[in-house]
């Protein structure tokens, strides 16, 4: 999607994140001081969920038995020594999930982005967020596997292309919502 102009005036933009706990929000926060979006939506895969997931909280903690991919397993260690128990969504969270819902893509709204990698962004993210006083809206989505990589034939994925509109319909929406309180 890195580069996609939408139809309604809207450019994504896009970078593949590692699954390592300091360089994924590293380069999320990186790209975004580049870029300077008026939203941020961080995407993280949640293998076990057969739903696009919007995330409603980030938590100050990390706490996982699952090692990172350079094998680092970190429990009950804060993200930010000193920093809120949690930070939430400035997204439009109901109105994401309504949105892809009305695609015909099954979609829900969680309370814990967990306490792994995903969370460490989007925390991390969160945080970065408050030092633009509001000006940058940004979120949390999890998404599915897809059916082609599903082992368990009791499990359900999504597939690639509703999860790739899912996110864009999710950006738009959330566009909208940033312009309105913009007065735009």
């Amino acid at each position: 999607m890195d580069g996609l102009h939408t139809g309604d005036g809207v450019t994504l933009f896009s970078t593949r994140l590692p699954v390592v706990y300091e360089q994924a929000a590293d380069r999320l926060i990186s790209a975004m001081h580049v870029i300077r979006p008026d939203v941020v939506i961080g995407v993280g895969l949640a293998d076990k969920r057969e739903q696009i997931t919007i995330e409603r909280v980030a938590i100050n903690l990390i706490d996982s038995s699952t090692p990172d991919n350079e094998r680092s397993v970190l429990s009950d260690a804060s993200i930010i020594n000193g920093g809120p128990a949690a930070y939430f969504s400035t997204l439009p969270v109901r109105e994401i999930i309504n949105a892809i819902k009305e695609t015909g893509t099954p979609a829900v709204l969680s309370n814990t982005a967990g306490t792994f990698v995903c969370n460490n962004v989007f925390y991390r993210l969160m945080h970065e967020l408050e030092d633009y006083g509001g000006s940058i809206s940004g979120g949390f989505i999890h998404v599915p596997l897809i059916p082609e990589l599903i082992t368990d034939a009791l499990q359900k994925g999504v597939d690639l292309e509703k999860i790739t509109d899912a996110i864009k319909e999710a950006a738009l929406v959330s566009v909208r919502y940033v312009n309105k309180k913009k007065n735009i």
